[in-house]
């Protein structure tokens, strides 16, 4: 159906969610949404709103899923104020999303202050919005879920709900300081997911949230002391160049913690190089942890990983790098990549052996780029063997993956890959039984 020359689909099913001004005017799948599109503005409204605009409106064909429009013929003023924030503010809207782009130079639409204390309101999206006061108030009781990105006009933020469970802040400029987050982030008892992008004037964060289950630290570049205390995080993201302290000094979280870090070294030291280690030790205890670097940057990585220090991730079952040809920048780092020249090949043996060091003694390792997801799989025998004339692990508390290796599979390497890490692992590994090679399995004669 076509709405004054927008198209108009419908689908039956049930949700309550909103009213979008986005490009088409549709209702989508089982969440029913309705889009329209006003100089790229957009906003969203309930479903139980558009029933009853569609009851009156509109009727469907007994058996089908026919539609017949019937509200083409009304005046343009009044789909405007149909589709606008005045009728989504009257109607109680509870979920409100601005992707504010203005055409024509214009950055910022100017957002009426009412939006701001809407009883209504659970989910508050703002993008792009000139909000026009320097001390931003939000009156929203019912509010769960806020997301602030590129807003204009701000010296301070204040959120006045005792029922978030999501807080996004992106690129907030100068509003979001160490005071600040002292003074707000604590109340947020029932907070389950804090995501902080680009807040460059916070230097010192104290998290202790009991709920906590998502954090998100990306390109916070001037950060330098973290302490965080969530027993139920399940997910950590950290994003931002080569740490010159720990940014990190103490991490409580869940066992089943799923962490991402990403860095990009400039100049390696040893300095640098004791910095990552000691920040990489605190993701030891966790399920799955995730290292991700450029392959322009991938021997500097190494570079910054090599060392003959203690490993810090000895207990990690699970690591997985992901090194791309297509990196996404730190402006982009979510959502868009950007290509990366001149770069070098990845000698996925040196890059196992340097994974290793610092995490001796995994059941798996993934190595993804963007074309490919390698995998290899270790199994250990039940008792080391004792070999005190080897220095490999001299000092350690506990032998590394060399003493009691039993058995590896090497999943989706290339060939020259294969056969480099078959030769690696057969003349390391002191107990080594078998190499599988993608279902092929060779068995291993030691000491020939």
């Amino acid at each position: 159906m076509w709405i004054g020359g927008r198209q108009l689909g419908h689908s039956r099913g049930e949700g309550t969610h909103g009213v979008r001004l986005g490009k088409p005017l549709e209702w989508v799948g089982c969440i029913q949404t309705l889009n329209h599109h006003f100089g790229d503005v957009r906003v969203i409204i309930g479903a139980s709103v558009l029933e009853g605009l569609f009851k009156s409106l509109a009727r469907v064909n007994a058996g089908t899923e026919m539609v017949i429009d019937r509200i083409s013929s009304l005046p343009e003023d009044i789909i405007h104020h149909v589709m606008s924030i005045d009728f989504a503010l009257e109607s109680n809207v509870q979920e409100l999303d601005l992707d504010i782009h203005l055409q024509n130079g214009l950055k910022y639409y100017n957002l009426p202050h009412r939006v701001l204390a809407a009883k209504s309101i659970k989910v508050l999206k703002l993008e792009g919005c000139n909000l026009g006061v320097q001390d931003l108030i939000l009156n929203c009781p019912l509010m769960e879920d806020f997301r602030l990105k590129d807003c204009d006009g701000l010296k301070s933020i204040m959120v006045s709900t005792a029922k978030l469970l999501s807080l996004e802040l992106d690129c907030c400029g100068p509003s979001i300081t160490d005071k600040w987050f002292e003074c707000h982030v604590p109340k947020f008892t029932l907070l389950e997911m804090l995501s902080l992008d680009g807040c460059e004037t916070l230097q010192k964060i104290k998290i202790s949230l009991q709920r906590l289950k998502s954090i998100e630290l990306l390109r916070c570049l001037s950060i330098v002391d973290a302490e965080l205390d969530a027993p139920n995080l399940l997910s950590f993201t950290y994003c931002g160049w080569t740490p010159p302290s720990t940014p990190l000094a103490t991490l409580r979280c869940s066992d089943l913690l799923h962490a991402r870090v990403s860095w990009q070294p400039i100049v390696t030291t040893a300095k640098s190089s004791i910095a990552s280690r000691n920040f990489l030790a605190l993701f030891n205890h966790c399920e799955v942890l995730t290292l991700v670097c450029s392959i322009s940057k991938h021997r500097r990585f190494l570079e910054e990983l090599d060392g003959s220090w203690l490993p810090p991730l000895y207990d990690l079952k699970h690591l997985r790098v992901e090194i791309g040809y297509l990196v996404a920048s730190f402006k982009n780092w979510r959502d868009g990549c950007s290509v990366v020249p001149n770069w070098q090949p990845v000698k996925y043996t040196k890059l196992v052996d340097r994974l290793l060091q610092l995490c001796p003694h995994p059941n798996t390792l993934v190595i993804a780029n963007d074309h490919l997801q390698m995998l290899i799989e270790f199994q250990y025998a039940e008792r080391a063997v004792e070999d005190n004339a080897d220095c490999c692990c001299r000092g350690w508390l506990r032998k590394c993956w060399r003493h009691d290796l039993k058995n590896v599979t090497l999943w989706r390497f290339k060939h020259n890959d294969q056969e480099s890490l078959v030769k690696f692992f057969i003349n390391n590994g002191k107990m080594l039984e078998t190499i599988t090679v993608d279902r092929k399995t060779f068995k291993v004669v030691q000491g020939k």
